[in-house]
């Protein structure tokens, strides 16, 4: 059995999708007829074609356009299945069951079976169909002014690809329409932009396999202009029908979609906030996702921002309520044109038919309001059952390069970890939090990402970090990955593992600092947490300080800064206490302190590694923007009137440290909100700055509880 056929299988099991058809269909099957009616309006000479993609074998509509003194005519053609499926026949119900055809790559659990399908009412060339045709009159802006339903005859005379089109040249007639097609398209597109109706690009993968069943290629799909000219012919249709439904019934079988809720919208406006869009003045929901789409479709993460954007969105679904179409900015709006493979359509051509036939049946909107409910989940369960076999397939052929090494982007964010998406492979699989490093990372749920607690390490949406694929299971669907050590391995001085632990990942690890040539050193030192990974890197800047703050506007900091400390065992005996005493956020003066050196790190006993520091070479600048950040500044000066014990260290507060010496330097001090005091025993003249920073830190936790 292929690969395709094992996922086939389980998705059908899985989602309890029904695939077989009974004795009673197939006896019903035999005794269909396709008769042409007299009643019937002929259309066999006008030129319609269909256009599809290459590989689609039901052929349930076709077109034929032109230009005309008052603006263009549109013919829009659908095969007529009411006429052969009737209500209540074992197939119809069968049909309803299905609720939609399910498309997989080379197969097909189709809603009908397919001798209806494939052959009797696909509107194949050269054939003879019933069909029932949206005959509508436009201006010459592309507005439709009248239009009129009529039960006709057909014979398409090509049978074209969306690539066949623009260079199509056989057929005079044919060219003829397509070139009428193609002004009042562009007509239409204007009307569609005027309205500021939603187009996002979504460029579906498309998977080639090979004839065994096996992942072959991944393709982007390309959306040509031949691909908008048969959606706003579509529209357009769909447009006529729910107005006629709207006309004869008091409602219609509509196609809705509801506006984004507000929280929704205003996350997406933070996300792109951060990304460079500048932030207007408050505008309107339909006006700010446009504002988004149009800066996403500019970016080269495109992909990805149009992915967020849709997810924003609420799904559309079938109803009879008139709610409109928030995408394509309709009022009204109906599916009429695939009643092959979508059972909603057919009911909309039962509707018409009625109307055109005279009949006189008894049409209850809450029994229709109910089935559309039923419809609308058998039409999700479609598209999940679709990417299922997709992921599934992609990830047996992810089989062969376990223990490989991807690029990849961070499409999801939750408390227990990443979910990133290999590149070019468009599925995504789990960090867990555990590999991301030595830290506790910590879900903000404003700014939609993971920060860590002790290095102010930040993972987003949209982030790219390099991965390892170390496990696949197809049969989940899932991937696992691990973070590689950082995105540029040679920051990296040295890496300390702790002795408590032989793992699986500890020898990947291993690996890779070999790999890199990375120092590492097995170590019992860290008491603190026996069970963490830490890391001597290159230290943050001012600009990752900015990131860690905003990151954590709804948190009260505590922040040591280092000013004039110009010993580096002092430095080192300051960061000792801040890590004990687990301070958010380490800043240190970077042209007036000493270095961050092997002293330095020795005697802050793995301080280093547990802490979130950054060096800033402007403090005063820094000290500006913590205090617009509403983070209060307290500078500790022997010159202090106030003892630190009666300030409030409960609300975001920043400590500032100078040396044993000569304390701060003066512009520091004068840009503190406080001077404080350590309230000294006559003995002792002075502290050493690591004594005292280690007093005041301590009165911090102690008021912090």
């Amino acid at each position: 059995m292929s690969n395709l056929d094992v996922c086939i299988n389980q998705v059908i099991q899985e989602n309890d999708i029904p695939y077989k058809w009974n004795e009673v269909i197939n006896q019903e099957l035999d005794s269909i007829r396709c008769d042409f009616k007299k009643s019937r309006e002929d259309l066999t000479k006008i030129p319609f074609v269909t256009v599809d993609g290459k590989d689609a074998k039901d052929f349930d509509d076709a077109v034929y356009c032109s230009k005309e003194d008052y603006g263009f005519n549109l013919k829009v053609a659908i095969a007529d299945v009411a006429e052969i499926v009737e209500r209540d026949t074992e197939i119809d119900k069968e049909a309803f069951k299905r609720g939609t055809s399910i498309y997989f790559p080379q197969k097909v659990i189709p809603m009908l079976p397919e001798k209806i399908s494939n052959h009797i009412c696909s509107l194949i060339p050269n054939e003879k169909r019933n069909v029932l045709v949206c005959n509508i009159q436009f201006d010459d802006e592309g507005i439709i002014q009248s239009y009129n339903f009529s039960e006709s005859i057909i014979c398409s005379h090509k049978r074209l690809t969306y690539d066949e089109v623009d260079n199509f040249k056989d057929n005079a007639a044919v060219c003829t329409s397509l070139e009428s097609l193609k002004l009042l398209t562009k007509k239409r597109l204007k009307k569609r932009f005027d309205r500021s109706a939603l187009d996002i690009e979504t460029n579906e993968p498309i998977l080639i396999l090979n004839e065994n069943g096996e992942f072959s290629d991944l393709l982007k799909s390309k959306r040509l202009y031949a691909h908008q000219m048969i959606e706003e012919s579509m529209i357009s249709a769909n447009i006529c029908a729910a107005r006629f439904m709207k006309e004869h019934y008091g409602f219609g079988v509509y196609r809705v979609h509801e506006e984004p809720d507000y929280l929704k919208v205003d996350a997406l406006k933070k996300f792109f906030s951060m990304k460079g869009l500048p932030s207007n003045k408050p505008v309107k929901k339909l006006e700010l996702i446009n504002s988004f789409i149009r800066y996403a479709n500019k970016n080269e993460d495109s992909k990805l921002f149009n992915v967020l954007i849709l997810q924003s969105l609420k799904r559309a679904y079938y109803s009879t309520k008139e709610i409109g179409h928030f995408g394509l900015q309709l009022e009204k709006y109906s599916h009429f044109t695939s009643p092959i493979r979508r059972y909603p359509d057919l009911i909309t051509h039962r509707l018409i038919k009625n109307i055109l036939n005279k009949n006189k049946h008894a049409h209850n909107q809450e029994n229709y309001e109910s089935d559309l409910d039923v419809l609308s989940s058998l039409e999700k369960r479609a598209e999940i059952a679709s990417r299922q076999v997709m992921q599934q397939l992609i990830c047996f052929h992810l089989k062969k390069f376990i223990g490989d090494e991807f690029s990849s982007t961070v499409v999801g964010v939750t408390e227990f970890g990443l979910f990133s998406e290999i590149s070019n492979y468009f599925i995504s699989g789990l960090i867990h939090v555990s590999d991301l490093g030595n830290d506790r990372y910590i879900l903000n749920n404003d700014s939609n990402a993971l920060v860590g607690k002790r290095t102010g390490k930040t993972y987003r949406i949209g982030q790219n970090i390099k991965v390892k694929l170390v496990n696949v299971i197809p049969e989940e669907r899932k991937l696992v990955l691990v973070s590689i050590i950082n995105n540029n391995p040679h920051t990296i001085k040295k890496l300390f593992i702790p002795s408590s632990r032989d793992d699986k990942r500890i020898h990947q690890l291993i690996s890779l600092a070999e790999k890199f040539e990375i120092k590492y050193e097995i170590s019992n030192k860290l008491k603190k947490d026996p069970e963490a990974i830490v890391t001597n890197s290159e230290i943050n800047s001012f600009k990752d300080l900015k990131v860690f703050i905003e990151d954590s506007s709804n948190q009260n900091l505590s922040i040591l800064i280092l000013d004039n400390i110009i010993d580096p065992r002092n430095l080192g005996s300051c960061i000792r206490s801040a890590a004990v005493y687990e301070i958010d956020a380490l800043i240190i003066n970077k042209h007036h302190c000493a270095p961050l050196n092997e002293v330095a790190h020795n005697v802050s006993a793995g301080g280093a590694e547990l802490i979130n520091i950054f060096h800033v070479s402007n403090l005063i600048n820094c000290l500006k923007y913590l205090r617009k950040s509403n983070i209060d500044i307290y500078g500790l000066s022997e010159h202090a009137q106030k003892i630190y014990t009666s300030c409030d260290f409960t609300n975001s507060s920043a400590i500032i440290m100078g040396s044993e010496e000569s304390g701060m330097r003066q512009k520091t001090s004068e840009s503190c909100n406080e001077l404080i005091k350590l309230n000294l025993n006559k003995k002792f003249k002075s502290f050493n700055v690591s004594v005292a920073t280690g007093i005041i830190l301590s009165e911090i936790s102690r008021q912090r509880g």
